[in-house]
């Protein structure tokens, strides 16, 4: 199921510590935590943005505090009633339990450091606002559960936490040396602080989470003995991160009837509160010529000028095990218990430098040539389709697409109209867009960016695709009334 007639997942610009969860809707709505620490939550509707400050009574913001409902206590580690009259749900009663469920995700190192009553009462929080929040003019989609289909099932709000790079992936290094490298490295799981850090974000109660960056082979490796998943071994060292997000279960708003249906005529919707387990998926990123060791490949032979090392173009059988090593890692990654994968395909890592002329310059009679959109994107179309054939339909498949890669000879908003319909053809859940090339000189991770600031791209997507899947629906319609005689909706 494709989702551009429900909701397009962004992952905004946002360096550093910043950024845990980002969406946009159909309303342009993005959800932001700024900073891990941070006391505020930025709210953002067409670019204007709003803050509400954390109920934590340590707050220190200069921002006035919104004035709780009156059953809410004014901390976010105790018991609240969170009964919400469905013709008095405010703004503050949905952004109050948002910021509530971050701020108990923050700075903890250690599951006894945890309030698992406080993180339950927050995703309750959230739950009781989403049963009301159809009502609701300003937030009509951020929390409510989204339907990926019968086989992959709801996620239990719109809110992504994207992939960041947090050093906790684990790496190649051979189990021998560690001991002499950590000092407290005996009887430590090598992925335990990764499993414990997405852990306590299921408690706060984000839909869906996607991991830091994972090879599929060893050349695809952003530096010497970083982490990749290409072995039995390496699989089942993942098995502690989705056992523990599994663990945690959110409380859902789900509709009785699925999109298609409908409930009896003059009956008002109906809603049941289910426990949905968090949702996590692995991202497979090959870095190509980003890679920081003398093995990197790419589509042609070329220097990063963000790396020391050059570099070599891959040859056809090197690009056809490349889509093998794909399809192995997701394989893994459903074995040891992912709900899907992020394919990596934007910020100029190996898919995007098949897909631009700026770093694709392979002949004409290659079939992955750079000289037409079709050789560009036969990579990353492979990769997608031979997933899909591997894994089945009960996967989440995100690609992530630069919209714009700021460099030259990137691909234009065209251009990424048809790599996108192509993708969902292939088997693509959920098209994830990002913005530039690392080697960008156009800065888009740095704190000066302002907040909002390419939205833009995606709004683009979105209303070109909802178009023509509108006029396609026109054209479908028109031909059954030929067929069949008028017929009213």
């Amino acid at each position: 199921m494709f989702l551009s007639r429900q909701c397009f997942i962004k992952r905004s610009s946002s360096g550093g510590r910043r950024a845990a969860c980002n969406i946009i809707n159909r309303n342009a709505i993005v959800v932001t935590q700024q900073r891990l620490h941070d006391e505020q939550t930025f709210v953002c509707k067409n670019q204007r943005w709003f803050s509400s400050s954390s109920l934590s009574s340590s707050s220190s913001s200069p921002t006035p505090s919104p004035k709780p409902s009156s059953k809410l206590a004014s901390t976010s580690t105790s018991k609240r009633n969170f009964s919400l009259s469905p013709k008095k749900v405010s703004e503050d009663h949905i952004v109050d339990a948002y910021t509530d469920s971050i701020s108990l995700t923050r700075n903890f190192s250690h599951p006894r450091d945890h309030n698992d009553e406080a993180a339950n009462t927050a995703a309750e929080a959230m739950a009781e606002a989403a049963k009301y929040n159809h009502e609701h003019p300003r937030f009509p989609k951020l929390f409510t559960p989204l339907d990926l289909g019968p086989d992959i099932g709801y996620l239990p709000n719109r809110v992504l936490m994207g992939s960041m790079h947090t050093g906790l992936e684990g790496s190649t290094i051979p189990k021998f040396i560690l001991p002499y490298l950590e000092s407290n490295h005996d009887g430590v799981h090598p992925l335990e602080k990764m499993a414990i850090y997405f852990q306590h974000r299921a408690k706060g109660g984000a839909g869906l989470m996607v991991t830091g960056g994972i090879s599929p082979n060893f050349r695809g490796t952003v530096a010497l003995a970083a982490s990749k998943l290409s072995t039995h071994d390496e699989m089942m060292e993942h098995k502690i991160v989705t056992e523990l997000v599994h663990g945690v279960t959110i409380p859902t708003v789900i509709p009785k009837y699925r999109s298609g249906q409908h409930s009896q005529k003059g009956q008002p919707p109906q809603y049941a509160i289910e426990n949905i387990p968090s949702r996590i998926c692995l991202q497979i990123l090959h870095a190509g010529r980003y890679a920081y060791h003398p093995f990197a490949v790419t589509s042609t032979t070329s220097k990063s000028p963000i790396s020391p090392f050059k570099a070599k173009g891959m040859s056809s059988s090197e690009v056809d095990q490349t889509v093998y090593d794909y399809i192995n890692t997701s394989v893994l990654a459903k074995e040891a218990g992912y709900d899907g994968v992020e394919v990596m395909g934007s910020e100029g890592y190996l898919l995007s430098q098949f897909f631009t002329e700026h770093t694709n310059k392979r002949p004409k009679n290659d079939p992955y040539t750079g000289s037409s959109l079709e050789g560009r994107s036969k990579l990353a179309l492979d990769i997608v389709q031979g997933i899909r054939d591997a894994v089945g339909p009960d996967f989440i498949i995100i690609f992530r697409l630069s919209l714009l890669d700021l460099v030259n000879k990137g691909l234009s908003m065209d251009e990424c109209v048809l790599v996108t319909k192509q993708l969902r053809q292939c088997g693509v859940t959920i098209l994830n867009t990002g913005i530039g090339w690392h080697e960008a000189r156009i800065p888009t991770i740095s704190s000066g960016v302002p907040r909002g600031a390419f939205i833009f791209p995606t709004q683009i997507l979105k209303s070109r695709l909802l178009q023509e899947q509108e006029n396609l629906e026109r054209v479908q319609l028109s031909a059954d009334d030929s067929n069949r005689g008028a017929w009213s909706l």
